[in-house]
């Protein structure tokens, strides 16, 4: 072979050797862009308005074909805008809270209103329920518009429902993981 020739064949080019890779300085590399907040409280929020409202225009005219009605958007309003979200497990939250949260409320007031003194005919402690259940119903829509409808953190969330019962009572809770 003549000096300064090449040989044919793949040893040629296993001599080239690759550039390192280029690494980025820090000023060349911005950080990612925070994700945006996706939240749909509005929604949630505008749907218990009306039904809220229904159910009030319902008692006042004695209709109960609308409270009915009113009371079944209560109770799906907020889990159908969940799952039209494609959020299905945040809906089932929501229908849990719409349903405990009058019932913790009403278990409460009457625990409250237990060492009451009674007026006329109606028991204190029924006094403290009914109360009790009022928040409960009003106190679950805010929850669910201004904590579940936010889905950039509260998909993180894992909660599970604790009961304990004994032959002297019982306990509920609620444990999570934030």
């Amino acid at each position: 072979m003549a000096p300064g020739a090449s040989a044919p064949g793949p040893a040629a080019s296993s001599l080239e050797i690759a550039p390192p890779p280029r690494v980025p300085k820090a000023w060349e590399n911005p950080p990612p862009p925070r994700m945006a907040k996706q939240t749909y409280s509005g929604l949630v929020a505008f749907t218990d308005v009306v039904v809220l409202t229904g159910f009030v225009i319902g008692v006042g005219a004695e209709s109960r074909p609308l409270m009915i009605g009113a009371s079944l958007g209560y109770l799906l309003g907020g889990p159908i805008m969940h799952s039209a979200h494609c959020r299905y497990r945040t809906a089932a939250g929501s229908l849990g809270l719409r349903v405990l949260t009058p019932l913790l409320g009403a278990g409460l007031g009457a625990g409250l209103m237990s060492g009451g003194s009674d007026s006329g005919f109606i028991p204190a402690k029924a006094v403290g329920a009914f109360l009790g259940a009022g928040v409960g119903v009003l106190l679950a829509p805010v929850l669910d518009a201004s904590l579940l409808a936010r889905q950039e953190w509260f998909d993180d969330l894992r909660l599970a429902p604790e009961v304990a019962l004994s032959p002297r009572g019982g306990t509920m809770g609620l444990t999570g993981v934030f």
